[in-house]
């Protein structure tokens, strides 16, 4: 049953980023679409795995809060106070991780770290979060 929900769920969820904003359509019976304006978004993190993929972990301003419920599987897991949302599995999670950073950058009007310092892995191929956008 378990395998059968993550595979549904990959399926009928899309990631969308604009210039202004990262759309979120989850939801296999009653699909939903979030909007997150990147004047919500504090930080972006990237966790790479040794295929290529990789979630991205959003925090958000102090003042905006999500429900965990709600965007559970697309969360953050064990951060239940302040939930995060996650765009999970994303493939190739590095090149999209600089997108979103420079996308937020430019929001903001920050410089941005090139992608190899924004996403780095030990030898042994384990991956590390490392803010991608603050």
């Amino acid at each position: 049953m378990v395998l059968a929900f993550g595979w549904l769920a990959a399926r009928s969820t899309a990631y969308t980023v604009t210039n202004r904003r990262l759309v979120m359509r989850l939801g296999i019976a009653l699909p939903i679409t979030a909007n997150l304006p990147f004047t919500v978004i504090q930080a972006a993190a990237v966790t790479v795995h040794p295929d290529g993929s990789g979630d991205i972990s959003l925090a958000l301003v102090p003042s905006q809060r999500i429900s965990y419920l709600f965007f559970w599987p697309h969360v953050r897991p064990w951060h239940y106070r302040r939930g995060q949302p996650t765009l999970r599995c994303v493939p190739e999670a590095a090149q999209l991780a600089q997108l979103l950073s420079r996308a937020l950058a430019a929001d903001a009007a920050m410089p941005v770290q090139p992608l190899a310092d924004a996403v780095r892995s030990d030898a042994a191929g384990d991956a590390r979060q490392h803010p991608a956008a603050a």
